[in-house]
């Protein structure tokens, strides 16, 4: 995966990247990059050709391509990728006692089965409104099922993880200062991450149940934020940072809409700065994001689903409330999940749930935060450099983020990204006022190297290697093959119902109470509406 990926990601940078302007000594080295450019490259690929057909045998001919086109970046890989493939060597550790997601098994299995075996259907959310919640990594992962076996869907999300650990390694041995800071404050929230209240969770990166890509989200949060605050600090204009940043903030709105958000602020920058960037120059950002919101419209209706305002109601897979309807279920589960749903505008369930349930992480964040500040006094020396007033224009982006968060989905999955941002820029904004005092910086480098080792293995619970290596005599345990539905055809609509909850397998499979009737248009599936009263 790290060798498709990578060369994927060099294919994107000539692609898209090749004629923009690098910066002199650039801060950001880009071939560290290359992994999460390669994933959103080939995920863009993916969801390109499902507009016309299925994706089973993509990877086959795309990593063949590769092959031939990237030869020269062969010889790189190794390189670049080295803590990488370092990483991963604890990482998969974690597979071996480790299950599917709820939400892997209502959805996202049966959408990367449907995207390898079908192309686009018009109206899918009508059959479930679920199935219209694909990712881009839903399209990524539909390239790695081995029949029904579902284990390598997350050595996807591990090769991310350890992505996010290579570059923090090749920033600690950089020259480059704010680099270099950014990652030896990861290290140290990582290292608390293991010492807190209750386990210790203060924000940091974790092991997920297989199937969910919520570090996904929160790795490219933070990397975007890391970026945008380079193209502040240098006054990036019209540089490849700023098409690295925007291309980033695309594929974080292709996995979770409100990454949209972000690009608000973007533009709010570039307004203020009066920055001149050329129209042609974002012919390809603006294309893959028009055509991203063009496969939201068809599937489900709405441009940015579940957002309501944004459905066109003129179109015959159009179902009233949807949206709206799936938007309160899911915001009234992650403010508390043994209520069926809450007033959008009601506080109760912050003292009745939240506090409760979030009291360690919100004293284990706070502790974070002091001790980061301590260490920044104790070894460090102040220096005069000039502020600049537009961070706090990021700092005003992250807690938009956070208080987003907080009314909508405030759950501790969805908050890494928002977290380790707030931990960063704060920290950094002070830190770049100063030089470490007393200390050589190659031996900062040696001991940050060593810590950000030991953050990797602790990310991995103890128990996940000794089951690791305790199956080792029995490979048979390691198979991950889904449950297969028993089917029950309904009466009242097209399609099954599974009797056992999981659909994985049938691609007319759903557990949804709507009711739908099947079209064929022009080689077209469109499920439109029948019980279309369910949601007023």
């Amino acid at each position: 995966m790290v060798v498709f990926f990578y060369l994927s990601g060099n294919n994107f940078s000539k692609i898209f990247l090749k004629n923009k302007k690098e910066p002199q000594d650039n801060i950001i080295n880009k071939r560290q990059l290359y992994v999460f450019l390669g994933i959103f490259w080939y995920g863009n690929i993916l969801f390109l050709i499902n507009f016309f057909i299925a994706t089973r045998y993509i990877f086959f001919i795309f990593f063949i391509l590769l092959i031939f086109l990237e030869r020269d970046a062969i010889k790189n890989i190794y390189r670049d990728n080295k803590f990488t493939l370092f990483s991963m060597i604890f990482l998969v550790h974690s597979i071996v006692d480790n299950n599917p997601s709820q939400d892997a098994n209502m959805y996202h299995f049966y959408l990367q089965n449907l995207i390898s075996s079908q192309k686009i259907i018009f109206g899918l959310s009508n059959f479930d409104p679920l199935y219209g919640l694909a990712s881009i990594f839903d399209y990524v992962a539909s390239s790695f099922w081995i029949g029904n076996n579902y284990g390598y869907i997350q050595l996807l999300n591990l090769v991310v993880i350890a992505s996010f650990f290579n570059f923090l390694y090749f920033n600690l041995i950089s020259n480059k200062k704010i680099m270099t800071q950014f990652s030896l404050i990861i290290i140290v929230v990582g290292l608390l991450d293991n010492l807190g209240f209750d386990g210790g969770r203060n924000g940091f990166l974790f092991i997920q149940e297989i199937g969910k890509f919520d570090n996904v989200y929160s790795i490219l949060f933070l990397i975007s934020t890391v970026i945008f605050y380079v193209v502040i600090t240098n006054n990036d204009r019209d540089s490849v940072n700023i098409y690295l940043l925007m291309y980033f903030v695309t594929f974080l709105s292709q996995i979770r809409s409100m990454g949209y958000l972000f690009f608000i602020f973007i533009i709010i920058y570039f307004y203020i700065r009066k920055f001149d960037v050329k129209p042609f120059s974002l012919f390809g950002l603006i294309f893959l994001n028009t055509a991203w919101l063009l496969k939201n419209f068809i599937t489900t209706s709405c441009l940015v689903y579940p957002l309501n305002f944004t459905c066109v109601p003129y179109v015959d897979w159009y179902w009233p409330n949807q949206a709206s309807h799936l938007s309160n279920i899911a915001t009234s589960n992650n403010r508390n999940p043994n209520l069926e749903s809450i007033d959008f505008f009601s506080l109760g369930w912050v003292s009745e749930y939240w506090i409760h349930e979030n009291y360690s992480y919100l004293l284990n964040f706070f502790l974070t935060f002091f001790v980061i500040k301590l260490l920044i006094s104790i070894f460090s020396k102040k220096t005069n450099i000039t502020k600049n007033n537009y961070h706090y224009l990021l700092i005003f982006c992250i807690f938009t983020y956070l208080i987003s968060w907080l009314l909508i989905y405030p759950n501790y999955r969805f908050v890494s990204g928002i977290v380790l941002s707030i931990y960063t820029i704060l920290n950094l904004k002070n830190l770049i006022d100063f030089e470490f005092k007393n200390l050589n910086f190659k031996n900062i480098s040696y001991i940050a190297v060593f810590f950000l080792i030991i953050s990797n293995i602790f990310l991995v619970r103890v128990n996940s290697y000794t089951s690791f290596y305790s199956d080792l005599p029995s490979p048979e345990n390691k198979e991950f093959l889904v449950t297969q539905p028993i089917l029950l055809k309904r009466s009242d609509s097209f399609g099954y119902k599974s009797t056992n909850f999981y659909c994985y397998a049938s691609e007319e499979c759903s557990n949804s109470v709507q009711s739908v009737n099947k079209k064929v248009i022009s080689t077209y599936f469109i499920y439109t509406p029948l019980n279309i009263q369910l949601y007023k």
